[in-house]
């Protein structure tokens, strides 16, 4: 899997347990690896096929400011999310959030959290022997699709 990463953004945030981190506020440095294919964004020089990692950036950034959070385990796993339901050519996605200034009492280079997500492929066989086969195999489809529907919202 071909590899898109964007290392080091600096981010300016309220996100802490503490109230002075909200107040106050707080640089991160934040890390991005996405896995795709670039493929044919590399043959046709198509940027449609890949990822704007410009646009991307600036998105992050704005999901990242959007809300104080407490932990940084909710803030990298809300920027993975997004990522993953904005951008469906990405197969997956390595958020790495360093907190250099983390107020613990020691010195320390900083705190950080690394989430992994990846798309997953399911399959869903479906069948039906009893009664009217075809009525019980459409019931079956527009089940699976309201579904699919009430989880997308």
């Amino acid at each position: 899997m071909d590899k898109i990463y964007l290392k080091d953004i600096e981010i300016f945030a309220n996100h802490g347990v503490f109230q002075e981190e909200k107040t106050l506020g707080q640089k991160f440095i934040l890390s991005l690896e996405l896995s795709l294919d670039i493929k044919d964004a590399a043959t046709t020089c198509d940027l449609t096929k890949s990822v704007h990692y410009g646009e991307l950036c600036h998105q992050v950034i704005q999901v990242f400011q959007e809300e104080s959070l407490d932990l940084i385990e909710s803030v990298v796993n809300k920027v993975a999310n997004f990522i993953l339901d904005n951008y469906s050519m990405v197969n997956g996605v390595k958020v790495l959030l360093k907190k250099p200034w983390a107020p613990i009492g020691r010195h320390l280079d900083y705190a950080a959290v690394e989430i992994n997500k990846k798309r997953h492929v399911a399959y869903i066989a479906i069948g039906s022997n009893i009664g009217n086969k075809e009525e019980n195999l459409n019931n079956a489809i527009k089940k699976i699709n309201e579904t699919e529907e009430y989880l997308l919202r």
